[in-house]
């Protein structure tokens, strides 16, 4: 009796060793790939994952001598059988991010088991090292880039208007410290290198929110679209699609290099913010400029050494601190691009609405450096 209990027990480890190994292959592989290809039945394989690396796995069914059904795994030479997996599944309806996954063994008693999950594939075309800054900016429409971002005095909005696509980046954790704020969407995407701690009754509408850290909502937050954490989620909204200990990557690390001295001579840059008006290139070199805006449009705002203040009733354009803070003061509205090394700072009934840099500057006139 001992000795049956003994092969018993086995026999279900070693089923529960396939089940977690060929799980476990299968995020690595559906994560990290470009697409996956069903075979037809002339083909030998079940599934071909084609991987970011160029790199392809196939998936194969086989069958032993007893005529029992099996499924490998080979990548180049090397190859898994996983004697106990009957059979695997692959579907992504609706959606090339989220794969159903259904693995087909048997229980205790022999009977057909299915084992089914989803695995969160990563949008592997925004983590490109290989591309350059200039392609992200322009691509991901990149909206605003820094360390962090707070929120004075809440009533503060940030949105895409269009339905081109726009990218937050921040660098560090974020916790805004004063009052209610909503980031709408369609086509917003929010990456933050940090923990997210949102403690008021904010509102997130059609994001998709990539989190390198732990995220905590609040009893009172909304929130619609998708949330990727590589850590845990704590009170998640109901009915929003999240994915907890996802590989989260920060497409973009770092603060492009701002462009030499003699480049912004010769493009003809103002070093003076005496006479702002639309279309006006200015670069300066101090530790705090502040700008009255009434209704200044197309305006491209560069401070070499330190932070930039903008206040008034509306401003248009790209400001660009690559060493200092950016803060927009209340009652403003705000179209275009911020890229600073430090914190943006909005103020109490603000709206930053999002504009493609390309609607202010060319690519050979981006007054920093590709990279």
């Amino acid at each position: 009796m001992n000795q049956k209990i003994t092969t018993q027990q086995i026999k279900e480890s070693a089923k529960r060793n396939d089940i977690r190994s060929i799980e476990s292959f299968l995020k690595d592989d559906l994560r990290n790939c470009s697409d996956f290809v069903q075979g037809q039945p002339e083909d030998e394989f079940l599934y071909k994952v084609n991987l970011c690396s160029s790199e392809q796995v196939e998936y194969v069914k086989n069958q032993d001598e007893l005529g029992l059904y099996f499924i490998s795994r080979s990548i180049g030479s090397e190859k898994i059988d996983f004697r106990d997996i009957k059979n695997i599944e692959l579907s992504n309806p609706g959606n090339s991010k989220l794969i159903d996954v259904k693995i087909y063994t048997t229980d205790n008693n022999d009977e057909d088991y299915l084992h089914e999950l989803k695995i969160a594939r990563w949008e592997w075309e925004l983590n490109r090292g290989e591309d350059s800054y200039y392609d992200f900016i322009k691509d991901e429409g990149l909206f605003v880039q820094g360390q962090s971002i707070d929120v004075k005095n809440g009533g503060v909005k940030l949105k895409n208007n269009s339905t081109s696509p726009s990218t937050i980046l921040l660098r560090g954790s974020f916790s805004p410290s004063g009052g209610k704020f909503s980031v709408e969407g369609p086509n917003l995407k929010v990456f933050i290198d940090g923990n997210v701690d949102l403690k008021n009754n904010h509102k997130l509408n059609d994001v998709e929110l990539y989190v390198k850290g732990d995220i905590s909502f609040s009893n009172n937050t909304t929130f619609s679209g998708s949330v990727y954490s590589s850590g845990k989620i704590t009170r998640i909204p109901a009915g929003v699609d999240y994915y907890e200990n996802y590989p989260v990557e920060i497409p973009v690390s770092s603060v492009p290099v701002i462009q030499e001295d003699q480049w912004f001579i010769d493009k003809g840059y103002s070093n003076s913010l005496i006479g702002l008006s639309t279309g006006s290139r200015v670069v300066v070199e101090q530790n705090k400029v502040i700008i009255n805006s009434n209704s200044l449009e197309n305006i491209v705002i560069v401070n070499k050494t330190g932070d930039i203040s903008i206040s008034g009733d509306s401003f248009s354009g790209v400001v660009y601190a690559p060493n200092g803070s950016v803060k927009i003061s209340e009652n403003l509205e705000f179209k275009g691009v911020i890229i600073a090394e430090e914190q943006v700072m909005i103020e109490a009934q603000s709206e930053m609405i999002f504009e493609n840099i390309s609607t202010y500057l060319s690519e050979e006139d981006y007054p920093f450096k590709n990279g």
